[in-house]
């Protein structure tokens, strides 16, 4: 589904997305955003993979949900989101797999925090240590493990990072694309408070764009 790219600290995260969502035939279907804010929680939601899983837990939690920490928002998801991944299968016919990131302020250690919920983990939240997390790591991760990338803030870090992850997946196979591209959304969150902004336009934005209007009926 995505790029998702973050820097975790017991004082802030920073995301950072790409916005191209692909068709079930993996094509440039349109742009869209894949970090969904909690404001009145001091969270925010984002994943990998399946979209509509994504979606659809943000849209339960802002409609269903009584909430006021990150520990109670986990507390529900491994429950709600193995049940909205049955709902999504059946609707479609075909299986899905996504990995949901839950990223905000525990008001009881005083700190941010960040989880992974895993399909194959039955969304069971597991906390992440705090540093840099890159999702998909292919096209990257050899990269930051040779101390290959030099830049001068999180800005042009995060522009990096999946500059390179689309490169990759821009040459693999069309069955195993993500399908990365779109614009680069970055999403600060701290315990004062949260900002967002573009930061990058892919060179290939406007031709995206224009295939996308080609498919509209």
């Amino acid at each position: 589904m995505t790029a998702v790219d973050f820097i975790l600290s017991k004082e802030s995260v920073l995301v950072a997305t790409d916005t191209l969502a692909l068709d079930e035939n993996k094509r440039p279907l349109r742009f869209c955003t894949k970090v969904f804010p909690l404001p009145h929680i001091k969270c925010l939601i984002c994943g990998v993979g399946s979209l509509q899983h994504l979606l659809r837990w943000f849209k339960f939690v802002e409609e269903r949900c009584l909430v006021d920490n990150i520990t109670v928002l986990n507390d529900i998801a491994k429950d709600i989101l193995p049940k909205l991944k049955l709902e999504i299968e059946q609707e479609y016919k075909a299986e899905i797999s996504s990995t949901i990131y839950h990223f905000g302020f525990n008001s009881i250690t005083n700190e941010m925090e960040g989880y992974a919920l895993r399909c194959n983990d039955n969304y069971i939240p597991q906390k992440m240590g705090d540093g840099i997390g890159v999702r998909p790591q292919e096209g990257i991760i050899d990269k930051i493990n040779n101390n290959e990338i030099s830049v001068s803030n999180h800005v042009e870090l995060f522009i990096e990072f999946i500059k390179s992850q689309k490169l990759y997946d821009d040459n693999l196979p069309i069955a195993e694309k993500v399908g990365i591209g779109g614009e680069i959304q970055m999403f600060v969150l701290q315990k004062e408070g949260h900002y967002f902004r573009t930061i990058y336009r892919f060179e290939d934005y406007d031709k995206y764009y224009s295939d996308m209007l080609k498919c509209i009926k």
